[in-house]
């Protein structure tokens, strides 16, 4: 018996149109995977942290960390104060992004400055961000001796890869 390929049903030329859209299904379809991936990797993740200390004769330096090595911080926002919302705490704090390791911090790192206590700030997408290398520090000072002082903070990590490269934040969609 000889093998006549026109009479077996399928033609050469439509195989291989068939197999290229599937190829091509194929491809779309995981692309949609790899952008759903990419999109559930990246998405940023909310943290709150909190520190608290008790005022001495120095400035107190509430030190909330840095962010994991790949991430960055967005903060959304702070509260600092006494240890209650009803505490009227004497003193101001001033919110800082530095790298350096000093004492107290200087003018050159501070982002925010609050002159009574309590007192809560909040921040739209991208006014404070904090980078692998730097730390997020709140310093209190002409605070009362033997008060305890307590801050908190809500930031939003995001992966330095999500934006592959690229630094945006899309807010409201």
């Amino acid at each position: 018996m000889t093998y006549a390929p026109e009479t077996e049903g399928l033609d050469i030329r439509a195989a291989f149109h068939l197999a290229a859209s599937i190829g091509e299904s194929v491809g779309r379809i995981e692309k949609r995977l790899a952008d759903a991936q990419r999109l559930q990797e990246f998405t940023p993740v909310l943290q709150r942290i909190v520190r608290a200390g008790t005022y001495g004769s120095t400035p107190l330096i509430l030190d909330f960390g840095h962010p994991d090595v790949g991430t960055y911080w967005d903060v959304e926002s702070i509260g600092v104060g006494g240890q209650y919302d009803t505490t009227t705490a004497a003193g101001q704090a001033g919110v800082h992004v530095t790298a350096q390791q000093v004492a107290t911090p200087d003018l050159s790192s501070q982002v925010d400055l609050t002159k009574t206590l309590p007192n809560f700030a909040f921040y739209g997408a991208r006014d404070v961000l904090v980078q692998t290398n730097e730390r997020l520090i709140v310093v209190v000072e002409n605070g009362t001796a033997t008060q305890q002082y307590v801050a908190n903070v809500a930031i939003s990590v995001y992966r330095t890869d999500a934006g592959m490269g690229r630094s945006v934040n899309i807010v409201g969609l």
